[in-house]
């Protein structure tokens, strides 16, 4: 590999606020999943309010508060589980996806004995490292930390108060940014 480019990067491993995210919202949704549906692996795949916990962390104080008043929060949170409900949210896929979120850590590949530091020193690819301020899963401390590791690589902080979604097109001053910064690094 050549070029690495990593937005909202879980590069090394994952932050411990970001573990204590991640069991908050999957203990909520084991629960739920057993009250509910008799933890029911066939039948019910389409829970959609139990990924607010998840659509809360993956904004920030700053990007909550452009919302408005509390109407306007209540609406959005509707609008959250509207949409997860058109898109089918799979709550057995979300606590899969947890599990293994929360199990990463490069130190682990094959050779490194678990020396995360080593791992990241050996990546050979020119690196680009982009992460916003107060993205709960993914702090920007430590895509910075990655960075400074990988000896081909840059960090650049995505001016954003999206948090874990500015590498989205949530915003389009937030896509456009990552569109110059990526084009800039890949000329």
């Amino acid at each position: 590999m050549q070029i690495l480019i990593e937005l909202a990067p879980l590069v090394a491993f994952i932050a411990s606020w970001a573990v204590a995210g991640i069991y908050v919202a999957t203990a909520v949704l084991m629960g739920a999943m057993v009250l509910l549906v008799g933890w029911d692996w066939i039948s019910k795949r389409s829970i959609p309010k139990m990924h607010l916990m998840s659509a809360l962390l993956m904004r920030t104080p700053d990007a909550v508060a452009t919302l408005g008043d509390a109407d306007a929060a209540h609406r959005w949170f509707d609008g959250v589980v509207a949409q997860q409900a058109t898109i089918g949210f799979d709550a057995h896929d979300y606590l899969y996806q947890s599990w293994a979120y929360e199990r990463h850590d490069v130190g682990r590949t094959p050779g490194f004995g678990g020396d995360t530091r080593a791992a990241l020193a050996a990546i050979s690819a020119r690196a680009l490292l982009l992460a916003p301020p107060l993205d709960l899963f993914n702090p920007a401390g430590e895509a910075r930390s990655a960075a400074a590791a990988i000896p081909a690589a840059s960090f650049v902080e995505i001016p954003s108060q999206q948090g874990h979604l500015a590498a989205t097109s949530t915003s389009a001053d937030d896509a456009a940014f990552l569109d110059r910064e990526i084009s800039a690094f890949l000329a």
